[in-house]
């Protein structure tokens, strides 16, 4: 997925004679690490949480890196005969991923200046994304009844929608 250009990728997720599963998901969500990895650094020299900016900076960047290989993974997973639990798996992991990007956004809002806001909004929203698409994933794949354990999974994930709601609506307020 990383070598692959954003048209490659585009290409991909339009044709109907590829597999997909979860990896514009993956995609969203690396996008949305990004965004809080910038407000972080922005933040740094606005702000007096120097430290709570730097550790955002670094996690946001790891995020970054789980959710591009988890993007992969997903493309790997697409191309096999794996089961529907198996297939699961991955949305799962860019849900958790998702959710804890919307708690890391928070952290940064909550000790940064109003002008890194957008940012945030945006991080916010495409985690939001990545976590609702992989819900539709993980619904899709375990839609014939089993999974019980899955979609309890899920459902925790899904709760940060609301934190992410919260972050989009404290920015257009600021604006």
């Amino acid at each position: 997925m990383r070598e692959q250009t954003i048209g490659e990728h585009l290409d991909r997720l339009a044709s109907p004679d590829v597999r997909v599963r979860g990896s514009a998901a993956a995609l969203q969500a690396a996008q949305a690490a990004a965004l809080v990895e910038r407000a972080a650094a922005l933040a740094l020299h606005t702000t007096d949480a120097e430290e709570t900016m730097r550790a955002a900076r670094a996690e946001a960047g790891r995020m970054r890196e789980r959710a591009m290989r988890a993007g992969q993974a997903a493309r790997e997973i697409s191309d096999q005969s794996a089961s529907a639990l198996d297939s699961a798996e991955v949305p799962l992991r860019v849900a958790a991923l998702a959710a804890d990007l919307i708690g890391l956004a928070g952290t940064v809002r909550d000790g940064a200046d109003d002008d890194v806001l957008p940012y945030l909004a945006a991080a916010a929203a495409s985690a939001r994304a990545a976590l609702e698409a992989s819900a539709a994933w993980v619904s899709l794949l375990v839609a014939d009844g089993g999974g019980r354990d899955v979609r309890v999974r899920m459902a925790r994930h899904l709760s940060a929608v609301a934190d992410a709601e919260e972050i989009v609506d404290r920015a257009r307020a600021a604006a």
